[in-house]
């Protein structure tokens, strides 16, 4: 049995390693485009796309202005109390973080406008 290896093995071998390296090259451009072509994925709990519109308020914001801290607290506290509610039955976790949302932006605004619980719900 002889260590050498025929030429037709040798070309073999060749371009198999000549094919690695062109992988291996392109990895970098391929992980590139990869990253490009997926787009990061929504936060659907702190700001989901559908109330963001290109230059415009988003809807909370718009909310605030149109309506005032009270009503939105009021909502708020509701928006809160609704998640709660269905998360056992529709969008589970991520209902319970849209709940804790509602329930912090109620606290926010009860906190900046100095509103209170008794305020809200005349």
């Amino acid at each position: 049995m002889s260590d050498r290896i025929s030429t037709s093995e040798a070309i073999t071998v060749g371009e198999k390693i000549g094919k690695i390296l062109a992988i291996e090259e392109n990895i970098p451009q391929y992980c590139e485009d990869t990253v490009k072509e997926k787009p990061d994925k929504p936060d659907m709990v702190n700001h989901p796309p559908h109330y963001e519109r290109e230059g415009a308020m988003e809807c909370i914001d718009e909310m605030m202005a149109i309506y005032g801290p009270k009503a939105v607290a009021a909502f708020c506290i509701c928006n809160a109390w609704k998640y709660r509610y269905r998360a056992g039955d529709k969008n589970g976790a991520e209902d319970i973080k849209k709940s804790d949302w509602y329930m912090h932006k109620y606290q926010e605004i009860c906190n900046t406008y100095h509103i209170t619980g008794a305020d809200v719900i005349r």
